[in-house]
């Protein structure tokens, strides 16, 4: 595995790609649960199965196979190594939060798939958790990558914004 001191420009176009859509995915999360509960109750999900409905269940599967992308570059690649200057013990914080980034963006749509196409209930349970733990999980991936800018004055949310030469 080869590790560079910053993303490809594909790379940053995946990272933000995936975000606008996990951002989509939770503004537009109404359509599919109301499409969810029609099923539930109903057997049918009839006309409650919107256009936002759809777009929730296109974007769940695009995030997935870009995710899939994703994991396959950070195998092949690696990741820049931590700001030198980052305490150790909030380097390690940081790589845990990446892996269960990475675990929950691939649990999120399989579930979410598993339960629309089965009509698994456990699955939709496994789901709504998984939601539940990423927003404040991306609120602290934010939170660092901001800390490094204003407080560490580090070059790493750069690495995310501009390619490596």
């Amino acid at each position: 595995m080869k590790t560079s001191t910053g993303y490809s420009g594909f790379q940053i176009a995946l990272h933000w790609t995936i975000a606008a859509l996990i951002a989509f995915q939770f503004l537009a999360s109404d359509g599919i649960g109301q499409a969810w509960r029609a099923f539930r109750r109903d057997g049918v999900v009839g006309d409650a199965f919107s256009p936002l409905a759809l777009a929730h269940i296109v974007a769940g599967v695009a995030v997935l196979l870009l995710m899939a992308v994703r994991i396959w570059l950070r195998l092949k690649y690696g990741a820049p190594p931590a700001d030198p200057t980052e305490p150790v013990a909030l380097q390690w914080l940081a790589k845990l939060a990446h892996i269960a980034l990475y675990l929950l963006l691939i649990v999120l749509p399989i579930s979410g798939l598993a339960g629309w196409v089965f009509g698994a209930s456990a699955s939709i349970q496994v789901h709504l958790i998984a939601k539940t733990i990423l927003l404040p999980l991306i609120g602290l991936h934010v939170l660092g990558a901001l800390a490094h800018h204003f407080v560490w004055k580090t070059k790493v949310l750069r690495r995310m914004m501009v390619p490596a030469a």
